[in-house]
Order: C-alpha cells, then structure tokens, then sequence
C-alpha cells in the first residue's frame, strides 16, 4: 500500500533526526526520480486498472453475499445523489438520472442471480451480464477503495483474487508516483497561510491518492486535470482545520478572501476604501450578502474565553432543555432507536420508499403513485419493494 505521510519508502528518514526543510527536499528528491506519463501511457495504465477492477468484481459476485454488497455499495452511491423528495441532486452530472441507472443495475444484478439459480452461470448471458455490472461501476467512478473493502477475508484466502489485489495496488501506485508534482505545485501556492509545508505536502498527497482511485480515463481528460481539484480540495480542508475552535466555511473563507483582494487593489488604485455598493459590484456578491460577511468578526474566539471586566464572564452559550420531562424524552428515544434499528435491516431504496410511505421524515404519507413517480418505478415494484422491506422489519 502507499504510504500517505510520506510516499518514498525507500529511504529511512530518522523522523527525529532530519527536520521538516531537510525531509522535503529529500522527499523532492525521491519524486524526481518518477517520470510523467504521456497521454498514451496514462491511458493504458487506465485500461489496465480497469481490467483489474473487473477481474474483482467477478470475484465478488461469484457469490450471494458478495453480490448483495456490491448493489448495496452502488444503490447507497446513487442514493447520496438524490433529494428527499427524489429528485436529482444538482452536483449530479451525468446524461441519466439517478434513478434510472439504479434500476438498470437492478435489472443486471437480477438477470444474474437468474442465471445462477438456472446453473447457467457460464452462459454468454451471464457473462455479458458482470461486464456490464462492471462497466456500470466504473461508469459511476465511485472509489476503488470502497470496492477493495467488500472483499473479506474468506474472499482473500483465493491466490488468483490475492494477485489481483496486488496487482491493483502497483498500477494505482505508478499513476500517483508520476503525478507526484502536482502536489508540490498545490502546495506551493499555499505555503504562507500558516501551515507546515509537509503538512500541506501530506494532505495533497492524500488527495492525489483519492483522486486515483475514481479516475476514470473513459471520460477523455488527463489524471493531472481530474487530480488538481481532489488536491487543492483536501489542502483547503487541512488549512481550514488550522483556525481557531470556532472558524468560518470554507466558502465563506474564499469570499472574504476575494473581497480582501477587491479592496485592497481599489485602496491601491484609488487612495481609498471603497463603500459596499462598489464592493458588490466589483466582487459579483449581493449588497445584502456582502452587509451580512462585513458584519462577521476578524477573529475567533474561543467559546471559554472569559470577559474583560471584573466578573468571571464567559461566552459560553446556555441552550435550554425543551424536555423538562425526563420519562416522556426517554421514550422518545426508545422509539427512535426501534425505528433505526428496524431501517437498518432495509437497502437504501427500501428504507426510502417506507420512509415515503409512513411520512417518517415527511409533512405527510405518500401513496404508491406518488411513490412510484418520485422513485421512477412502477406502482406495481413499489408495492413489492415496500412488502419486502415490511417481512425484513417483521422478522418473517
């Protein structure tokens, strides 16, 4: 496996002999030594990838409980993609909607356990069955990782599964080790926030490695384009981890930092602060939203900090119990516990349609219409759904 804190293996650092300046250059070193890939070499490193993430998934549906952890794994991924009501998320990007994809895995996954209960596992239906149940996974670029999880221990003691895991692990390795320099140059534009440089290093790092495991060359850009945004993305994160007990969004944190850029090139230009109405309209942010941001301290405090006068003040903030009944919030609780521990008996798509049908969540029941309409399934796979989630509920 790749080291996330510090990739070049090979060489023994003394953690408490070398200092941080000396550990990068070393660590600079070390990555000079990986050559970039050329488009064409990228691209069959992908091809190879995914070959090797289809000989797994085989592996893994080569049985029943495997099977079941594979659907699971990809309905709870297009899951996190819709709302409530079920519509589609805005960040979901691609040409077919969520739900349809979900029943068209549904639809693979069914046809193979056909299959295997007719003993016709070997048929060219069934073949062409996994590969596409594989292409959909890798259509969906969900992690690699997730999938390497499912795998247990029983499914490893296979030397042919064990050789394909290995072999997975060098391919991700050689494309993280050859992009190893966008890291640096991530790292670079953040390195006078505050932050240790190998801490940003290792966090970029992390990112690339993230980045890795969804790539998916199909869609027709290099690793480096998809890669920089996973990198920049986790550096942010670990800067922002940096602040104060009580610190600011991070989108919050770039708007101010853009509006700080504005001023002080207008002060620059002009000899002075512009007002707020020159600020929004230089900067794009409303007038109200820029009052709202203006209005925020320049600092943070902590919630313990005590108070300048003579009293032992704190900005410590009491909320108040609604409950003044112990036994009724007890049995609230109760009731909260049997319901999720009755949910977490139920797939992502049973859970949903019982949640719509009872109202548990919602300002009211849903019919099996409205549930088929929001849901995009049959009235009739609706009904079935939800009599499958009530016998795993009761127990039959």
């Amino acid at each position: 496996m790749l080291d996330t804190r510090f990739i070049a293996n090979d060489i023994d650092l003394g953690a408490q002999a070398v200092d941080a300046t000396q550990s990068v250059d070393i660590y600079r070193l070390q990555v000079g030594r990986h050559g970039l890939l050329k488009a064409e070499d990228e691209r069959q490193l992908g091809r190879e990838i995914n070959e090797t993430i289809s000989n797994l998934v085989f592996h893994l549906i080569s049985s029943e409980a495997g099977l079941e952890k594979l659907e699971q794994l990809m309905t709870d991924y297009l899951f996190g993609y819709q709302n409530k009501d079920g519509s589609v998320s805005k960040r979901w990007a691609m040409s077919h909607e969520p739900a349809f994809i979900e029943n068209l895995i549904s639809s693979v996954i069914d046809l193979i356990r056909v299959t295997r209960f007719m003993n016709q596992e070997d048929s060219d239906e069934a073949t062409n069955a996994k590969h596409n149940l594989a292409a959909l996974l890798n259509m969906l670029s969900i992690s690699r990782s997730y999938l390497v999880d499912l795998i247990d221990d029983d499914m490893q003691a296979s030397p042919s599964l064990r050789k394909q895991l290995r072999r997975y692990a060098r391919l991700r390795n050689q494309l993280v080790e050859s992009n190893l320099r966008l890291v640096f140059s991530v790292a670079a534009k953040f390195s006078s926030v505050g932050v240790p440089y190998n801490d940003l290093i290792q966090e970029g790092n992390i990112g690339l490695i993230k980045a890795s495991d969804r790539f998916n060359f199909t869609k027709g850009y290099r690793f480096s384009t998809y890669a920089l945004l996973t990198i920049q993305n986790n550096v942010k994160s670990a800067i922002q981890r940096k602040y104060p007990l009580i610190s600011r969004p991070g989108y919050l944190q770039e708007k101010m930092s853009i509006i700080r850029e504005v001023r002080n090139a207008y002060i620059q230009k002009e000899g002075r602060k512009p007002n707020l109405a020159v600020l929004s309209e230089l900067t794009g942010i409303p007038l109200s939203q820029l009052e709202r941001i203006e209005s925020f301290p320049n600092f943070s405090v902590p919630i313990n900090t005590s108070g300048a006068s003579d009293e032992d003040l704190t900005l410590g903030i009491e909320i108040p119990d609604k409950y003044q009944n112990s036994a009724a919030l007890y049995e609230e609780q109760q009731q909260k516990q049997q319901i999720e521990a009755a949910l977490a008996e139920l797939n992502s798509r049973e859970k949903q349609v019982i949640l719509m049908r009872y109202g548990v969540g919602y300002k009211k029941e849903f019919t099996l219409k409205e549930v088929a309409e929001q849901l995009y399934l049959s009235i009739e796979r609706v009904r079935q759904i939800e009599k499958k989630a009530m016998r795993k509920i009761m127990n039959e």
